[in-house]
C-alpha cells in the first residue's frame, strides 16, 4: 500500500464557485501559428499599426531572422551575462542596488523587456534592450502598484492603473509619461483592461454595475446592460475580444452563491457555463484561455469563441506549475522547482507547450546551488515574439530574471507526445470514448503481460479494509493510461506477466477515482493498494492523485513483485535486510501508528549523523515491505539520483539488498545487465 499524501486543492479561488454554461459555447481550440523552437522562426512579422488612446500609433516589430539572433546573442553582452554550463541561458542585470526589491510583472514591450517592480514603498518601470541586454529607461511609478495594476500588450507602450488617485497613466516608447486620465464616474473595485488597451472595464464600488473608461474619448459609461449588481459582490475574471464580453463572478449576498457568467460588452446577451469554477480567464482576438477548477483538479483550456469544441493542456509532469500564458502566440510555459539537501542543489525546470498541437516544444533544466538560507521560487515568465525569447524571473535572497533563447539547439524538447485533450473528454465523456479508452487499457495489459481496468470495471475489484470508487473522468484516464503505458514499459520483457504463479492470478491493475478506508485498521485513504484476495491479484492506483501517481505504480507492483518473491521462496533475509538499519531499531508494524507518528529520527535530510539515515520518510518506518516498495519506487523514478536519497549509505544498501534478491528470484534479472532499478546506483554518492 502507498500512504497518500493528497491534500485538495479548495476552492483557493477567491470570488469563484459555480458557473452555469457551456465552455463549448464560447470555445473551441485551434492556435495559429508556426513553431516556436528550434530556429525555425526565419520571416518577418507584417508591420502592424495599432491605435493609441490618442489617436497615434504604436509599431509592432519585425521578427530578428535567424542571422541577426546569433549575431545578438554572440555579442559580447550575452557572452558576460551567460549562465555557467548553458549555450541558451543568460542572466539580466537590472541595475538595481537595494536588497529589498520585488518583481510585481513582465512584459513584453516592443522588442524590449519591460519589469515593473518595488524598492520598499517605492514603485518602479523599467525598459531593458534585449538586443544588448541594457537598461534603456527606468522611472518612478505610483505606490502600491501590483501585477494587476499593469497593463500591456506586446507594444511599445504599458498602463498603469494608480488606485490612491483614480488614475490611469499611459507611457510611451521611453516610458515618458504621455497621458493621466482620472476615472470620475466610480471607485473601482475590481479592474481589468481591454487586450487592445482602449477600454478600461471595472466594477464600481459605489453602486455595483460595471463601467467603461474609454481611453480614446476619455468618456464613461456603464456597460453590460444584462448585468444587475445590486446586492452583489462582482469580480472581473477575464476579457473576450471577439465578440467583446466580459467574464464576471457575482458573489449574490442573499443567495448566498456564486455565479460565472459572460456578459456582452453592449448588448443583452448573456452566455452561461456548466458546473465548473473558472480560475482564470484571458482573451487575445477570438482566441481564449481558461483555468478551470473540476474534479480536485485545475485544468488549463484554450479554444476559441466560434463555438467549437476546446482543447484541454494536461501535461504529466505534476511537479509543475503554469508560469506563463501568451494566448496570441499559442503558448503555455510550465515551470517547476526542487531542492536536494543532500546535494546541496536546487533544480529548476521550464516546458513550453504549443496549446494548438498540444506538443512540449521547448525544455530546460538548470541547476543552483542550495543551502536552507537560499531557496529559489520561479516568480512568473513572459514571451518575447521579436526575439523568440522566453524571460522568467525567480525570487529568494535576492530576485533575478533570465533570458532563455528558445531558438538555440539546446532548447528543443524532442518530446512527441501529445499533452493536448478535447474538452469532451472531462465534460461527459461519449460511451464511445468510454469504449475507445478500455480498448486502450487492454492493448497495455496485453502488451505487459497483465489486464488493465477503467471506469466501472474498477467496482469489480476484491475489497478487503478499502473500497474502490469508479472514475468517469475521461481525461485523466487518457493521461493515466499513457503515462501507465510508458512505466510498465521499464521492466523486463515478461517479468510482469510471470507474476501469475498459481498462488494468485494474472497482475490486474485498477484505475480508480478514490481509495476509502472502511475499517479502523486501514488509513483514510490511499494513493495505492496491492493485494490478493479470492485468488486474485491486484493493485489499484488512485488516479486523481497525479501529484504521486508514477511513484505509486512502481510502488504497488514491488508489493506484487515481493508476493511472487515471498511464494516461490526468495523471501528477503530479514536479517539481512535489519543490518541496514541502525542498531535497535524496529518497525511500528501498523499503519495508523505510523501515520500518526511524527518522528524522523534516521529519516533522509534530517538532523543526525548522516551514517545512521536509513530511511527515505517516515512511511517508509511502517513495515519492512513499505520500506522496500519505498526505495524500490525511488530507484525507478529518481534513476540520477537528483534528491539525493541514495546519496545515503544505508539507503543504497538496502537497494542493493532488493536488487541481488530480485536477480535470484527472476530470470529476466540475469544479473549482468543493468537493470532500471539499479540505474541509480552507478551515480556517485
Amino acid at each position: 500500500m502507498r500512504k497518500n499524501y493528497r491534500k485538495g486543492i479548495g476552492r483557493w479561488l477567491a470570488g469563484v464557485l459555480v458557473i452555469s454554461m457551456t465552455l463549448g459555447q464560447i470555445a473551441g481550440c485551434q492556435v495559429t501559428g508556426g513553431d516556436k523552437n528550434g530556429g525555425t522562426t526565419s520571416g518577418y512579422l507584417t508591420e502592424e499599426n495599432t491605435d493609441r488612446a490618442d489617436g497615434s500609433q504604436t509599431t509592432t516589430e519585425e521578427t530578428t531572422t535567424e542571422e541577426e539572433r546569433k549575431s545578438i546573442v554572440s555579442g559580447e553582452y550575452y557572452k558576460q551575462a551567460k549562465v555557467s554550463g548553458h549555450t541558451n541561458l543568460y542572466q539580466l542585470d537590472m541595475k538595481v542596488e537595494e536588497d529589498n526589491i520585488y518583481i510585481n510583472k513582465m512584459f513584453a514591450f516592443g522588442d524590449a523587456l519591460g519589469i515593473q517592480y518595488g524598492v520598499g514603498e517605492d514603485g518602479y518601470l523599467a525598459l531593458y534592450d534585449l538586443a544588448d541586454l541594457r537598461q534603456k529607461a527606468v522611472v518612478s511609478c505610483p505606490k502600491d502598484t501590483y501585477a494587476s495594476d499593469v497593463f500591456s500588450n506586446g507594444t511599445d507602450e504599458v498602463i498603469l492603473y494608480d488606485k490612491g488617485n483614480k488614475e490611469l497613466i499611459r507611457y510611451g516608447a521611453l516610458l515618458d509619461q504621455e497621458t493621466v486620465m482620472p476615472i470620475e464616474k466610480g471607485t473601482p473595485d475590481s479592474y481589468l483592461m481591454s487586450k487592445d488597451l482602449t477600454g478600461f472595464f471595472y466594477t464600481n464600488a459605489e453602486d455595483g454595475q460595471i463601467y467603461e473608461y474609454d481611453l480614446r474619448s476619455g468618456e464613461e459609461s456603464e456597460v453590460c446592460p444584462a448585468y444587475s449588481g445590486e446586492g452583489k459582490d462582482t469580480t472581473l475574471l477575464g476579457y473576450a475580444e471577439e465578440p467583446e464580453y466580459l467574464v464576471v463572478s457575482a458573489y449574490d449576498n442573499t443567495a448566498e452563491r456564486v455565479e460565472v457568467r459572460c456578459y456582452s460588452v453592449t448588448g443583452e446577451d448573456i452566455k452561461e457555463t456548466g458546473d465548473y469554477d473558472i480560475v482564470q480567464f484571458e482573451g487575445s482576438g477570438d482566441k481564449y484561455y481558461a483555468s478551470v477548477y473540476a474534479d480536485d483538479q485545475v485544468y488549463q483550456v484554450y479554444g476559441e469563441t466560434s463555438g467549437e469544441e476546446p482543447g484541454i493542456l494536461f501535461p504529466d509532469n505534476t511537479g509543475d506549475f503554469q508560469v506563463g500564458c501568451d494566448v496570441e502566440h499559442g503558448l503555455a510555459m510550465y515551470g517547476s522547482a526542487s531542492q536536494s539537501q543532500e546535494t546541496n542543489t536546487q533544480k529548476l525546470q521550464f516546458r513550453i507547450y504549443n496549446v494548438d498541437t498540444g506538443k512540449c516544444e521547448s525544455r530546460l533544466a538548470v541547476t543552483f546551488p542550495f543551502d536552507e538560507t537560499n531557496y529559489i521560487y520561479i516568480d512568473q515568465g513572459t514571451y518575447i515574439d521579436t526575439y523568440n525569447f522566453f524571460a522568467f524571473s525567480t525570487s529568494g535572497l535576492t530576485p533575478e530574471v533570465y533570458i532563455w533563447d528558445l531558438n538555440d539547439a539546446r532548447s528543443i524538447s524532442g518530446d512527441s507526445r501529445v499533452y493536448r485533450y478535447p474538452w469532451s473528454y472531462l465534460d461527459h465523456p461519449s460511451d464511445e470514448l468510454k469504449q475507445e479508452l478500455r480498448q486502450q487499457a487492454k492493448d497495455i495489459g496485453d502488451q505487459n503481460g497483465v489486464e488493465v481496468h477503467i471506469f466501472d470495471e474498477v467496482t469489480e475489484c476484491s475489497k478487503d479494509i478499502y473500497r474502490y470508487e469508479a472514475s468517469d473522468n475521461a481525461l485523466l484516464t487518457a493521461q493515466s493510461l499513457e503515462v501507465l503505458k510508458n512505466e510498465l514499459k521499464k521492466y523486463p520483457d515478461r517479468m510482469l506477466k510471470n507474476l501469475d504463479d498459481g498462488y494468485g492470478s494474472i497482475l490486474k491493475i485498477y484505475l480508480a477515482g478514490a481509495i476509502i478506508g472502511t475499517d479502523e485498521t486501514a488509513l483514510t485513504t490511499a494513493a495505492g493498494v496491492q493485494n490478493t484476495l479470492e485468488n486474485d491479484t491486484f493493485l489499484v492506483i488512485d488516479i486523481n492523485d497525479q501529484s504521486s501517481y508514477i511513484s505509486t505504480i512502481h510502488h504497488e507492483i514491488f508489493h506484487a513483485i515481493e508476493n511472487h518473491m515471498n511464494y516461490t521462496g526468495c523471501w528477503f533475509d530479514e536479517g539481512i535486510w535489519s543490518e541496514c538499519n541502525p542498531a535497535g531499531f524496529d518497525y511500528d508494524y501498523d499503519y495508523i501508528a505510523n501515520e500518526n507518528s511524527y518522528d524522523n529520527t534516521y529519516v533522509a535530510f534530517s538532523s543526525g549523523d548522516a551514517s545512521e539515515i536509513a530511511f527515505i520518510d517516515t512511511y517508509s518506518k511502517s513495515f519492512p515491505n513499505e520500506d522496500r516498495a519505498r526505495v524500490f519506487e525511488y530507484a525507478m523514478t529518481d534513476q540520477q539520483n537528483d534528491n539525493g536519497f541514495f546519496s545515503y549509505e544505508r539507503i543504497r544498501k538496502k537497494l542493493k539488498v532488493i536488487s541481488d534478491q530480485m536477480s535470484a528470484c527472476f530470470p529476466e534479472d540475469d544479473g549482468v545487465t543493468l537493470m532500471p532499478w539499479e540505474r541509480v546506483l552507478m551515480y556517485e554518492k
